[in-house]
């Protein structure tokens, strides 16, 4: 059985999910760094814009929006 502290714990822990570098959003997705900023800056990629120019990215924004393109890639022409 699960503690109150725990779920709390298990909560507040998906929430402030760590955020990678352009640096290693760009070794996840397999391409350039500056193609990764360049896709932030372009919205084609989900990102944070932390103060001027920093960008930010979510794992599990990044797992997901991969696995929609394999998704989308999939899918027959019509």
């Amino acid at each position: 059985m699960t503690s109150e502290k725990e779920r709390r714990t298990t909560e507040v822990g998906s929430l402030w999910e760590p955020l990678r570098t352009p640096k290693e959003a760009a070794e996840f997705l397999r391409v350039h760094e500056k193609t990764a900023s360049r896709y932030a800056r372009e919205k084609r990629i989900p990102a944070i814009r932390l103060g001027g120019k920093l960008w930010r990215f979510r794992s599990s924004d990044l797992t997901a929006w991969a696995a929609s393109q394999v998704q989308s890639a999939r899918q027959p022409f019509e």
